[in-house]
């Protein structure tokens, strides 16, 4: 009995103080609060990060090469309008109105831009000629045409001047320039590309000018 009577006071003795001591631990975890850096709730609205001009235009070049002109034309400008403005970007802005959508007009603007930051920027002026055409303008393609083949001292549009020059002479009614560009065109073109839809059309319309001509 005086065995049992001591082990029963040890043992209440060792429950009390087990229950003292997870009662502290459990008021000292209570009083760590939580780093912020490691909070799992969502963040405020509106504080998520955008993307970055680089982001968008890096966007609207995969876009364009999908065949989503549109999609890519509104990248190119959200790329502006997030403070990345380059030549290249205008240039290419401009392009895929030009040749993917036939919005000559809103394309001729985007590559005065680039003319305007950088007056010896070949293809600025290149692309340019090739829009005023498609509208028309021909005094002014033509002019851009002489300004592009000067600064491209490396040939970099593989021999389309005298195309694109006798297309200026053709709508001016210049038909002698016209036909000797054309026919300077076909010298090269039909080595290259004998059959192909511009050599057809070419061969076609020179036909026409030599009754129009002096050149023979």
């Amino acid at each position: 009995m005086l065995f049992s009577a001591k082990f029963m006071m040890l043992l209440s003795v060792c429950l009390c103080e087990s229950c003292c001591a997870f009662t502290s631990g459990e008021r000292g975890m209570k009083s760590i609060q939580p780093s912020p850096n490691f909070s799992t709730s969502p963040p405020p609205a509106g504080s998520q990060s955008q993307k970055s001009g680089e982001d968008h235009f890096a966007e609207a070049n995969i876009l364009r090469d999908r065949g989503k002109y549109e999609e890519a034309v509104q990248e190119y400008k959200l790329a502006i309008a997030n403070g990345y403005d380059t030549n290249w970007l205008r240039t290419e802005l401009g392009r895929v109105l030009a040749r993917y959508l036939h919005r000559d007009e809103e394309a001729v603007e985007e590559f005065r831009v680039a003319i305007q930051r950088d007056k010896n920027d070949w293809r600025a002026h290149w692309l340019l000629s090739e829009s005023l055409l498609e509208t028309k303008k021909y005094d002014e393609a033509l002019q851009e045409l002489q300004v592009a083949k000067q600064l491209d001292a490396e040939g970099r549009s593989n021999g389309f001047y005298d195309y694109y020059t006798a297309e200026a002479f053709d709508g001016l009614g210049r038909y002698d320039e016209a036909l000797k560009d054309y026919q300077a065109f076909l010298k090269r073109a039909e080595k290259v590309e004998p059959n192909s839809p511009r050599v057809r059309e070419v061969r076609a319309r020179v036909k026409i000018l030599k009754g129009k001509s002096s050149v023979k």
